[in-house]
């Protein structure tokens, strides 16, 4: 069983860092608050795997080092998902959410100063104002943990309707599978808590229980979860985009203006297929309908839920799916098949083609032709 449980923290610590590292490198601020808690959740499962393997014990500093991991857990979940429902970049108030974190170290910091023969003894005999303030804490980091959720919770019922935009997209079942996570998570850490509460654990649950491994084996499993949806859900690592909506109190477009403006531009699009022109604008497309930029973007906004160049990349995207489902043009190159549709560069092409379709567009040419095969 110990052989089993360290190696299922290993390839759980592994997969955080290897997330954490993914995230890290794009650098956008929603990804960020999103590696903070891939990198707490490696954190805990690197010292759950060395309790396992006895390096705790060879080396006591080790000891609580994670912790103080946990409060990380409520504000990185909360701030990254508030971001991705509103499109809100940094806020200077964003770091109060980390005071529980910091407070917390500061206040264990007398713990670590402590000798390794110490800590040995404490790690053997957990007992004494140490093991009653660890237990303490440790029902005030699931209180933290649980409000958070709760205030994440919150968050989706407050932007439903921004959520029921999302449904259609890899964004909704991504966070779905997070948020799932989180609440079974908190799950198993109060069960764990509550059943264990009589023991005298050293970091507030039993290490020798079942509910303290059920705890650790849900955290390795859901971070596996996230790696594989991360990988099959890739465009997920992209936040949506939220435009700034155009006030169109003044615009003078009625409901039925906004339709039959929307059917004129399907019949520009699918008939004429006015966007394999490279060079096609919001300007020239309004001038072709007869009505003004600000009308067009407005009924795109409105009907599609999309911006012009969006609009007009999706359907070049999915001609670019026909032709390279098409076997008459398999011995074309990718990219002469995406000028044809109406790209106009490489960069801009790709980039357009895997937010549409999550793959690479490579990688859907060898899919389409083993299928065929």
């Amino acid at each position: 069983m110990r052989e089993i449980s360290a190696l299922l923290y290993g390839l759980g610590a592994a997969q955080a860092l290897l997330l954490t590292g993914v995230l890290v490198r794009r650098r956008q601020y929603p990804l960020l608050w999103l590696a903070l808690l891939t990198g707490a959740f490696a954190v805990d499962l690197m010292l759950a795997a060395a309790h396992v393997v006895g390096l705790v014990a060879r080396w006591p500093h080790l000891l609580g080092v994670d912790f103080p991991v946990t409060p990380l857990y409520g504000p990185a979940l909360y701030l990254y998902v508030r971001a991705m429902l509103t499109g809100r970049s940094a806020r200077r108030d964003d770091g109060l959410h980390l005071v529980p974190f910091a407070l917390l170290v500061l206040g264990l910091l007398p713990f670590y100063l402590q000798s390794a023969e110490a800590k040995v003894q404490f790690l053997s005999h957990p007992e004494g104002f140490w093991s009653r303030m660890l237990r303490v804490l440790t029902a005030f980091k699931l209180a933290h943990a649980s409000g958070y959720l709760l205030s994440t919770l919150y968050l989706l019922f407050r932007y439903r309707q921004r959520l029921q935009q999302l449904w259609l997209t890899v964004h909704r079942r991504w966070l779905r599978v997070l948020l799932l996570g989180g609440l079974a998570l908190a799950g198993f850490g109060i069960g764990g808590y509550l059943l264990t509460a009589a023991s005298l654990a050293p970091v507030g649950l039993d290490a020798g229980s079942i509910f303290d491994d059920l705890t650790l084996w849900a955290l390795a499993l859901f971070v596996c979860a996230l790696s594989y949806a991360g990988l099959s859900l890739s465009p997920a690592f992209v936040p949506p985009a939220h435009p700034e909506k155009p006030r169109y109190a003044r615009s003078g477009l009625d409901p039925e203006a906004i339709a039959r403006i929307r059917e004129q531009v399907l019949a520009l699009m699918e008939t004429e297929k006015l966007y394999r022109q490279p060079d096609l604008t919001l300007q020239a497309l309004a001038e072709r309908l007869g009505i003004s930029p600000h009308n067009l973007s407005e009924v795109l906004n409105t009907a599609f839920g999309q911006s012009f160049y969006d609009f007009i990349n999706g359907y070049r995207v999915r001609e670019v799916q026909a032709l390279l489902a098409d076997p008459e043009r398999a011995h074309l190159t990718i990219l002469a098949l995406a000028m044809e549709a109406g790209f106009s560069s490489k960069s801009t092409f790709n980039a357009a083609f895997k937010k549409h379709t999550g793959l690479t567009p490579s990688a859907y040419r060898r899919r389409m032709l083993a299928r065929q095969a």
